[in-house]
């Protein structure tokens, strides 16, 4: 059997001799975040949201959305929120607006036109083709309807499965 070659021997603290392909252009961006939820294209979900920036102008339906949660059980793991007044709801997000490093968008139901939840591009470095989302924050009136549509996907899914396996 031939022997490998043995691999070239690297100084230690010599730079690594590694080329690196540069990142992807990054694609023209054409979704419907910029129009209003009259103007979307229609979802395949039954909750049917849509992103909509910025969500300073749909501060009172958030803060509405999420006052339904007494128990302030969405803000456990933020260290920001609940919010006691509309006022106050209303300069926190004004000022995660202004935070040149997120991106805050409004979750909209399509259905009603209220805003009922955030979400947040952040931490974008186009040099290495990333982003994160983050700052998510559902409120009652998104995450009900999709627990009740999970359970009924669920019982469906469940019932195909008894129905193949008789």
């Amino acid at each position: 059997m031939p022997r490998l070659p043995d691999p070239p021997r690297v100084e230690v603290g010599s730079p690594p001799r590694i080329k690196a392909n540069p990142p992807p252009p990054w694609p023209a961006l054409e979704t419907p975040v910029d129009r209003e939820p009259s103007e979307a294209a229609p979802s395949a979900s039954a909750a049917q949201i849509q992103a909509s920036k910025p969500p300073d102008r749909h501060a009172a339906d958030l803060f509405e959305a999420n006052a339904e949660d007494r128990e302030g059980r969405n803000w456990t793991y933020y260290n920001y929120g609940p919010f006691g007044t509309l006022a106050d709801y209303r300069k926190w997000v004004e000022g995660s607006c202004a935070d040149p490093i997120r991106m805050f968008h409004a979750i909209i139901d399509q259905a009603s036109g209220a805003a009922v939840g955030v979400a947040a591009y952040a931490n974008m470095q186009p040099a290495h083709g990333t982003i994160e989302v983050g700052a998510l924050n559902f409120s009652l009136r998104l995450l009900v309807p999709l627990m009740v549509e999970m359970n009924a996907a669920e019982d469906y899914a469940g019932a195909d499965i008894g129905v193949a396996m008789t």
